[in-house]
């Protein structure tokens, strides 16, 4: 539960920072207005599937979101490095 309040506390300093409204912020990411509601009204857990949206939204990690990370990006050299040797991919939904 923890993860999730932080998760949704970010999203919501996004879509400040980006200066844009809620309701852009649900349409362009695919996102219901009952779904986005029912995280800031009835603390509901954010899904896999929304977060990886969001997180793709915004260039952001999922672990960004989460509140395991502090940095907003992630090392793109590092999972290249990493890509070349066939050990990750990035997992994030974003292209390298």
């Amino acid at each position: 539960m923890y993860y999730s309040k932080n998760a949704v506390k970010r999203i919501q300093e996004l879509v400040k920072q980006k200066g844009i409204s809620v309701h852009r912020f649900e349409m362009e990411c695919g996102l219901s207005n009952a779904t986005v509601q029912g995280w800031i009204k009835y603390n509901n857990v954010p899904s896999a599937e929304s977060l990886r949206k969001v997180a793709d939204y915004f260039g952001v990690t999922v672990d960004y979101l989460l509140g395991v990370r502090q940095e907003a990006d992630f090392d793109t050299e590092a999972v290249v490095w990493f890509d070349e040797l066939g050990v990750v991919r990035a997992g994030y939904g974003g292209s390298v």
